[in-house]
């Protein structure tokens, strides 16, 4: 519940980082672009106001599943 935690940004080794069916709220954090092993994101059935900055730069089965929102 709540915005999402911009100190996720700070967890550059991430691979995977599934937030599906959460109440975050607001917008998504432009440190998730700091993201770049990211290869997995799950961000379905929230209530953010904003889409996926299209400069993130994410593995290419992120971008895969991105289209898909």
């Amino acid at each position: 519940e709540g915005p999402l935690p911009a100190e996720l940004g700070a967890l550059t080794a991430l691979v995977r980082l599934y937030l599906d069916n959460n109440t975050f709220t607001g917008e998504i954090p432009p440190t998730l672009a700091n993201l770049t092993n990211l290869e997995d994101l799950g961000i379905h059935n929230n209530n953010f106001n904003t889409d996926v900055p299209s400069d993130f730069v994410f593995g290419e089965d992120a971008r895969k599943y991105l289209a898909t929102l």
